[in-house]
């Protein structure tokens, strides 16, 4: 009072240099992208014969255990990298990405706590996440679940 300037509200208000921004982003814009589901659905295809072509994808049987132990499931990972031609499997954090055919609990528990290990269900798997492991592991039934995905949306 008695300086003779006018009055305003905050320093942070839009019109001070160095103050707020007039209609900022808000916490509730969407910044996501929509992918048509042919398309999302060819993607993931394309992604699957990279790594098959690379020989990044490992093809099993069947992916099962005796009992819901981790110690079983790092044993059969180490028979696995040891067997085939992929002895970096278990080197390093999220290396190989399983796909689960179904939400089968003991599997999981199994194997949730091995570092090299990511679990999705076959039905749920993205391109995204196919191409952020360096191996995918796939039992046999899967390929089956995956093939009818992609056979139905391409």
């Amino acid at each position: 009072k008695g300086t003779g300037r006018a009055r305003h509200g905050s320093i942070r208000s839009p019109i001070w240099k160095g103050g707020g921004v007039t209609h900022g982003p808000t916490p509730a814009k969407h910044f996501a992208k929509k992918i048509n589901r042919k398309a999302a659905a060819r993607a993931l295809a394309v992604a699957l014969s990279a790594k098959a072509r690379d020989g990044e994808l490992v093809l099993l049987d069947e992916l099962a255990i005796a009992q819901p132990k981790t110690k079983e499931a790092a044993a059969i990972f180490m028979n696995l990298a040891r067997g085939i031609p992929v002895p970096d499997l278990i080197k390093k954090p999220k290396r190989a990405l399983v796909l689960l055919p179904e939400r089968e609990r003991e599997l999981r528990r199994a194997l949730r706590n091995l570092p090299y290990i990511a679990i999705e269900e076959a039905r749920n798997v993205t391109t995204l996440g196919v191409m952020g492991h360096k191996y995918v592991v796939l039992p046999r039934a899967s390929v089956e679940i995956l093939i009818k995905r992609l056979s139905t949306n391409v």
